[in-house]
């Protein structure tokens, strides 16, 4: 894994957003983070574990306080890092979780955390995940690590390995545990645990299924067969039980299976005899069916020949039926038409008298009926002409009133509309009211928000000199707190030199080798991250007091501004202004209402004028209308008049009729003369029907005498009494007929007639038959019987021999199945350390082995650190103490040729050993986690304690990190350090939160900003 770039805003120390090019500063492998204490120079590894993990280690994440304390509340907390891992290049945004100020309204709300991983395809940035759980899910696999392995491997911390090196082996294992994750270790040794339960059980499940093998082949027996009492029974001695199991079934079944057939047979003796006798009985029944049959037929012999001169006689007669029909139908179709000739000759005779030429006192009534139809007509014409006369003429009375009305009216408009015209030339002017109402608006408008200003900056000076006052407060305890802090580091730290001081040792500080009086035991310690916090604290609590007050004194020169702004108006205060808009408004507004008042009744007035001209116009115009249709109803009544009397009059006076003077009157002439045409035209149409009816009638009864000539019948009515005969009753005394004689032939030709002369009688035939059948059934349930028990004997057979096969198929099953179990229980006791031979446990194991191969890789370091004078080893004596694990570290000095405890060692070369066992572990931890390649580490602090040539010896190591690739940052403010290495990344602390530069870089002469 490499860092590229990593860029914060709002986290930590840093306030505005900061860069950090890891690429360009790691040039050479080599790079220092320098800065003042609590600068920011961990924020910049917080910020490294925070992107990849989403959390910070230790106190700091405790706290969640990984928003800076000088971002802008609208300033957003973010955290970008670009990075190669697994040969792919990653970019992940993510920002934690903290309050912000509300969009709209007051108070704060919670921004929730996000986070947002893109991977670089084809030179873009391609998204990939946006949740927390789908990020994790894929940087898991590709960095390899916990956060917690990560920030023990590749930010190597602050003291934490001195410790580590310096602490018993009991405090060293839970650190192992979690770096290694042995607990996949501890999870195979609680599988092996329950798998050797689990084996035990099969053990016995075994046996008892052996058991229960027995028990059930027993119970299979039809008599009782005693079960050996062996709790672990061998598979020989279950065979032979089972062998002797089948032998006892099988005798029981060979005596049910003879028993069986010979029910079967019986049963089919009888079944074959009650079937003879029901076909003796069937032949009987059917000779007596015979004989029935002939009887009957003889009995109807002079009936049947009857029905069939009866069919012939009644064939003939329905031939000549149809004629006979027809010729009545004839006959009645002339008498009918004789009736409404007369009648209809009655009926004309008493309305005109004796008529001599139909076809004459046709044609006159048919004119005189069409002159009567236009009359009527012409008639109705003349009348409405007449009422729409006299319409007119009133209509004509009416206009000339209506005319001389809206003459009136429109004098009356005129006079009006000049008077409102005048009204409104004399309205105010609007224009010029509303210009002096907006002046003065405008001069309110600024005095009132000059008096709300400074209102609201008195409110806002009261505020600003509260947190003033409420800062400085603050300030002073952050000092006094750091203050007391600061002292009780310096005499914690003077107490631990004085712990380590021995006699004829070298003092780490003044080099003197005798210590008169060292420094006390502190009764409380402080540790150099809690100088740090309250450092930061105070410089917060500073930084904030300055801000309050510089705030409060820009409130008060706002204040001052607003209080000038005040004394420029004209309105001695905020209700003068008010007022005086107020009075501008209510004048505006009446002179406003007046003219509308105005505007409105000079339009009403135009509208009555419009009104007025308009309605003069329409009364000339029905004027003129009604003294037109006036004249042209006067001339046709003059038309209409004329015709009546030369066109319509001779016609109806020809017929008889006298000339009607009325509508009513012509309509009735018109009814009367259709009632006429009627009479005349019902008359000619009888004499014509009547004469055809004859024709039809003498040709229909001239068929008929020929057809009765020709047949056996003497009349019509013999005829029809022969054919009123009926014909089903007929046909069914035939067909019976046909029936017996077929089925006595078909009787006679049968092969069972002639066998049957000397047969029994089919009762005592189906008696007999009877009897056989229930001595069948009885036979048959005796065999069912038997056979039901002979089932039950081979099921119980078939069972014992599945019991036998599945017994031979799982020998060889159980006895591969025991081997089995026997070598998991060895191998579970094994693992768990159980065995006699071995009483260690494989987690336990496992972390002495990777604890060895972390002190072998930290060994080859220290020694190169110390010039070959120093070695790291396991203690083999503190295995045997502690009996399970040993993880017990001794110095192997080269001068003195003796095992030292670690705790021995100088400051200097405990930071060395310290910084080799860091090395080591992180070797070690990224071989376990698949061989995975570190390209980028880093290590924080603690080189203030080397001498020059340490320091060398050290430097000279770490350049040997660089081999391959690798990149390598160290965290330190001491200043040989920071000659030693020129690639810098530099934090700088300010009133407004940390900056980052660069100083020493191949491409640069001198410090830039990243």
């Amino acid at each position: 894994m490499k860092f590229h770039k990593l860029s914060v805003e709002g986290f930590g120390a840093f306030n505005q957003r900061q860069t950090v090019d890891f690429d360009a500063v790691a040039s050479d492998g080599l790079f220092l983070i320098a800065g003042p204490t609590g600068s920011g120079k961990t924020t910049i590894l917080d910020a490294v574990t925070f992107a990849l993990f989403g959390r910070v280690t230790g106190a700091r994440n405790d706290a969640g306080e990984l928003r800076s304390t000088y971002a802008d509340p609208n300033t957003p907390t973010t955290v970008v890092l670009e990075f190669t891992a697994d040969g792919r290049r990653w970019k992940i945004e993510r920002s934690p979780g903290y309050d912000r100020p509300k969009l709209r309204g007051e108070g704060t709300t919670k921004q929730r955390p996000q986070v947002h991983l893109f991977e670089s395809r084809a030179q873009q940035w391609r998204p990939v995940a946006s949740r927390n759980q789908q990020v994790g899910e894929v940087l898991a696999p590709i960095i390899g690590l916990s956060a917690e392995q990560f920030t023990k491997i590749v930010l190597l911390p602050q003291g934490e390995f001195t410790a580590f090196l310096r602490a018993d082996p009991a405090e060293r294992e839970p650190l192992l545990r979690r770096l290694f994750s042995t607990e996949r270790f501890s999870f195979v040794e609680e599988w092996f645990s329950k798998r050797s339960q689990e084996a035990g059980r099969e053990l016995d499940d075994i046996m008892k299924h052996r058991r229960d093998l027995m028990k059930t082949a027993a119970e299979l027996c039809l008599d009782p067969l005693p079960v050996p009492d062996d709790p672990r029974p061998r598979p020989v001695d279950v065979g032979a039980f089972l062998s002797a199991a089948r032998t006892a079934v099988t005798e029981h079944l060979e005596t049910a299976e003879i028993a069986g057939r010979a029910a079967d047979a019986r049963a089919e003796r009888q079944r074959e005899r009650a079937e003879e006798l029901l076909r003796a009985a069937d032949k009987a029944e059917k000779l007596e069916e015979h004989r029935r049959l002939e009887v009957e037929h003889e009995s109807k012999r002079e009936a049947v020949e009857t029905a069939r001169h009866q069919l012939g006689r009644k064939a003939e007669a329905d031939r000549i039926m149809p004629s006979l029909s027809e010729q009545r139908k004839a006959h009645a179709a002339l008498a009918n038409a004789r009736r409404q000739h007369e009648r209809t000759q009655e009926t004309l005779t008493a309305a005109l008298g004796p008529v001599e030429d139909l076809a004459s006192c046709d044609t006159i009534a048919r004119s005189a009926y069409a002159a009567a139809n236009s009359l009527q007509t012409s008639l109705r014409r003349r009348e409405d002409l007449e009422a729409e006369s006299r319409r007119c003429r009133k209509a004509l009375e009416t206009a000339h009133a209506e005319l001389q009305k809206a003459q009136a009216v429109h004098a009356t408009a005129v006079e009006a509309d000049i008077a409102a015209q005048n009204a409104v030339a004399e309205a105010p002017d609007i224009e010029k009211l509303e210009a002096e109402h907006q002046e003065t608006a405008a001069l309110a408008d600024r005095a009132l928000e000059a008096y709300d200003r400074r209102s609201e900056l008195q409110k806002l000076e009261r505020g600003a000199q509260a947190i003033v006052r409420d800062r400085e407060h603050t300030e002073r305890d952050a000092a006094e707190h750091y203050r007391k802090v600061r002292d009780l580091r310096l005499a914690t730290i003077a107490s631990e030199l004085a712990q380590g001081l021995r006699t004829g040792h070298a003092c780490p500080v003044c080099g003197a080798v005798e210590h008169p009086a060292p420094a006390p035991t502190a009764a409380e310690e402080a540790t150099r991250e809690a100088e740090e916090d309250a450092e930061r604290e105070a410089e917060r609590a500073r930084t904030a007091a300055a801000d309050a007050r510089t705030n409060a004194a820009a409130v008060q020169a706002q204040l001052a501004a607003a209080e000038e702004s005040v004394k420029n108006t004209r309105f001695t205060g905020a209700e003068e202004a008010r007022a005086a808009v107020n009075h501008a408004e209510a004048a505006l507004r009446e002179a406003r209402e007046a003219q509308q008042k105005v505007l409105r009744t000079a339009e009403h007035t135009r509208d009555r004028l419009a009104a007025a001209q308009e309605q003069l116009a329409t009364a000339q115009k029905q004027t003129d209308s009604a003294r037109e249709r006036f004249a042209a109803a006067e001339s046709q009544m003059a038309a209409v008049t004329q015709t009546q009397d030369s066109v319509f009059a001779p016609d109806i006076q020809a017929a008889g009729i006298e000339l009607p003077l009325t509508a009513d009157d012509a309509a009735a002439a018109a009814a009367a003369l259709s009632d006429r045409i009627a009479l005349i035209s019902d008359l000619r149409a009888a004499e014509d029907s009547q004469r055809r009816a004859e024709r039809e009638h003498a040709e229909r009864t001239a068929r008929v005498a020929a057809e009765l000539s020709a047949s056996e019948f003497a009349s019509a009515e013999a005829a029809e009494q022969a054919a009123s005969a009926d014909t089903d009753d007929l046909e069914r005394v035939l067909k019976a007929n046909d029936y017996r004689v077929a089925k006595l032939r078909e009787n006679r030709e049968s092969s069972w007639f002639a066998e049957a002369h000397d047969l029994l009688t089919a009762e005592e035939y189906q008696r007999r038959a009877a009897e056989a059948t229930t001595a069948a059934h009885i036979c048959a349930q005796q065999a069912r019987t038997l056979h039901e028990r002979t089932a039950v004997v081979a099921d119980r057979l078939n069972s014992l021999q599945s019991l036998i096969g599945d017994f031979a198929a799982d020998s060889e099953h159980q006895h591969r199945a025991l081997e089995r179990l026997a070598t998991e229980i060895q191998l579970s006791e094994l693992v768990r350390g159980t065995a006699h031979h071995s009483k260690l446990p494989l987690s336990s194991f496992a972390l002495l082995g990777l604890f060895e191969a972390v002190t072998r890789s930290a060994s080859e370091r220290l020694s190169s650190m110390t010039s070959g004078r120093y070695r790291l080893a396991v203690d083999p004596r503190g295995r045997r103490k502690e009996r399970r694990v040993g993880l017990s570290l001794v110095i192997h000095d080269a001068f003195s040729e003796t095992a030292r405890d670690p705790r021995s060692l100088s400051g200097g070369e405990s930071f060395m050993a310290a910084l080799a066992l860091a090395l080591g572990l992180a070797d070690t931890v990224a071989e376990t986690a698949g061989g995975l390649r570190l390209d980028t580490l880093f290590i924080d602090e603690g080189f203030g304690s080397l001498d020059p040539d340490s320091l060398n010896s050290v430097l000279t190591v770490l350049d040997e990190l660089r081999t391959g690739g690798r990149c390598l940052g160290v965290i330190s403010h001491v200043e040989s350090m920071q000659r030693a290495i020129p690639a810098k990344i530099v934090v700088e602390p300010g009133a407004s939160g940390s900056t980052i530069s660069t100083a020493g870089l191949k491409h640069s002469a001198g410090a830039s900003s990243i």
